[in-house]
């Protein structure tokens, strides 16, 4: 039986730059870092980044995705969405769609350096 969602990983063609994306995107420095494999922690969840040309075994499935967009998307809480749209300005990101609210709250959308699209979201609270 599954006990908790553990992590998330993406392939990347450019570790520095994706190290840098993430390093600003989500305001915190990585848990680790080196060419091939690089990691941040946001409480249980782990986000792992591995370079598309450093594969240790050449049997491995995920190999033949590359890097890019394949039909999934990481999402990150924020707060307040209009204060996380200024840092984003600020940081010179941009977002490629939104914001707009959806059935999680208010998401913006922005792509990393490889084509993975990531959606931001402040969530709304229903009142009852």
């Amino acid at each position: 039986m599954i006990s908790a969602f553990g992590y998330s990983m993406i392939v990347v063609q450019n570790m520095q730059k994706s190290v840098e994306f993430y390093t600003k995107i989500l305001q915190k420095q990585p848990e680790f870092s080196s060419p091939r494999w690089s990691q941040f922690r946001m409480n249980n969840f782990l986000l792992g980044i591995h370079a598309a040309d450093s594969w240790s075994d050449p049997n491995d499935p995920l190999r033949a995705f590359g890097s890019g967009q394949k039909g999934i998307s990481l999402g990150f809480w924020v707060d307040n969405i209009e204060e996380y749209l200024k840092y984003l300005a600020k940081i010179k990101i941009k977002v490629v769609h939104g914001p707009r609210t959806t059935g999680l709250g208010n998401t913006i959308y922005v792509i990393d350096p490889n084509g993975h699209y990531l959606q931001i979201c402040q969530q709304v609270v229903k009142k009852e």
